[in-house]
């Protein structure tokens, strides 16, 4: 039986020169900015940055600031995930849960359950997606499960504590830098660690939720003996 943390599913499934509070600038295709003149030990120090002031973000639950530190697609499939998040939830939750889950979406213009894609490709803006993050967290902290966790499909999903404090404590090591584009390992307070991505759109650093969420997916349906971290 596997068992895995709900801080786990949000950030696998989750500065001012690094981009943070500011909406970032996107090209057509929204690819990172080309390599400039800039230091690789500067471009470490933006890049832990963004993480830093993301993670601060999160633990005062300022979800203006967090989201301002992803790049716009990474926002969408932040908002997309934890909508996601929530929806697994309450499949193993009382009667009580599921409808103050779908009062919450509905009052955010979401009248039925979006699924798969749909759910990353959700129109919502800045205003909205800030509103949406801070009530869905708030509903998770109400209504995640017990320490001891509860279990649907032979998968336990675990509660107790804070999930956005856990995603907080969450720390980052090893930046790696390619041109417009970095990698760190994230080491959450369970031990666990993963890669995570980082892009510059306009010549600031955003972290890259859609693709650390990507390869992740891509990860996990490797055989075993092909998979990473």
């Amino acid at each position: 039986m596997k068992k895995i943390g709900i801080h786990v599913l949000l950030i696998a499934s989750l500065a001012s020169h690094a981009g943070c509070g500011k909406k970032p600038a996107s090209s057509a295709q929204g690819d990172p900015s080309p390599p400039e003149a800039v230091s690789e030990t500067q471009a470490v120090a933006e890049t832990r940055a963004v993480a830093e002031k993301f993670k601060s973000a999160l633990s005062q639950r300022d979800w203006t600031t967090a989201l301002s530190c992803m790049d716009e697609e990474s926002q969408a499939m932040f908002v997309g995930t934890t909508v996601m998040m929530a929806q697994l939830l309450s499949t193993s939750a009382d009667e009580s849960e599921k409808k103050s889950l779908d009062a919450l979406l509905r009052r955010h213009g979401i009248e039925e359950r979006p699924k798969g894609d749909a759910t990353m490709k959700m129109p919502l803006k800045s205003m909205e997606k800030t509103a949406l993050v801070g009530d869905l967290f708030a509903w998770f902290e109400k209504n995640q499960p017990p320490a001891a966790g509860t279990t649907r499909n032979g998968i336990t999903i675990k509660g107790g504590g804070s999930p956005i404090e856990d995603i907080a404590r969450t720390e980052f090591s090893d930046f790696k830098i390619d041109g417009g584009t970095a990698s760190a390992t994230s080491t959450t307070s369970m031990g666990t660690r993963k890669p995570f991505y980082f892009k510059r759109v306009e010549g600031k650093w955003y972290i890259d939720f859609a693709t650390t969420m990507r390869k992740g997916m891509e990860n996990l349906n490797r055989p075993p003996s092909k998979k990473g971290p």
